[in-house]
């Protein structure tokens, strides 16, 4: 006598996003400054590949205003499952760091 199990592994969870803000100093005589970063990563209990996608139209270098910039995330798992996640870009002013 035989006996057969199925199992059926449904993959509920979400990734996880992985981000390291950002924090810059403005260019002297200016209120912005160019920034880049490393892009998120992202980890999920089930599946080996996460897909990361950047949802905002910022880019590497682009110069950003005094203040903190959102730039967005989402991560993809091969079951569909999502996860959305902000990097922070502050900058702040050079000015205040001079006697």
């Amino acid at each position: 006598m035989y006996v057969l199990f199925y199992f059926i592994l449904l993959d509920c969870e979400p990734p996880v996003i992985a981000t390291v803000n950002v924090l810059t100093l403005t260019d002297p005589g200016t209120s912005s400054a160019s920034s880049t970063w490393n892009t998120p990563t992202a980890t999920d209990i089930v599946d080996p590949t996460v897909t990361v996608i950047q949802q905002t139209s910022f880019m590497q270098g682009d110069r950003f205003p005094l203040g903190t910039t959102y730039v967005m995330y989402s991560a993809i798992d091969e079951a569909g499952n999502t996860a959305m996640a902000n990097l922070l870009i502050t900058v702040i002013g050079n000015d205040i760091c001079s006697y």
